[in-house]
Order: C-alpha cells, then structure tokens, then sequence
C-alpha cells in the first residue's frame, strides 16, 4: 500500500494523474 500512495503522489507532483488513473483502470 505504501507503494502505492508513493507513486500517487508521484503522479500528483507531476500532474499526471490521468496516466495514474489509466494504470489503476
């Protein structure tokens, strides 16, 4: 889980939330 909310905000600090969501669909 840890793993996973670390690569949120990585997604969040770049602005790319779209692709995160495309990787977690």
């Amino acid at each position: 889980v840890a793993r996973a909310v670390q690569h949120i905000e990585a997604a969040v600090t770049d602005g790319d939330v779209i692709t995160l969501i495309e990787e977690t669909t």
